[in-house]
């Protein structure tokens, strides 16, 4: 942030762990944000984090795989119903 800046931040619940809104700062430049809260939450699949409501669009999550390892995919939450996990080598 540049001195003499302000920034603002709006947004709402939109579920029981996650919240969304845009931020606006006085330079003009303004954007979306969402948070959730899914540390008690263990996910495999995308669609298991969609089914959950910890969504907050399409982007980078972390699931476990089958050794309950972390990993970061890509989750596409919007096409055709969401819940897609992108999976590259």
């Amino acid at each position: 942030m540049v001195t003499g800046q302000s920034q603002y931040f709006s947004g709402h619940k939109v579920t029981s762990v996650s919240y969304q809104g845009s931020w606006h700062s006085s330079d003009g430049t303004s954007g979306d944000w969402g948070l959730v809260n899914n540390q008690q939450q263990v996910f495999t699949t995308c669609k298991q984090i969609l089914d959950a409501g910890a969504s907050t669009g399409d982007g980078i999550y972390e699931i476990v795989d089958d050794n309950n390892e972390p990993m970061s995919v890509y989750c596409d939450m919007t096409s055709h119903g969401g819940g897609w996990t992108l999976v590259g080598s």
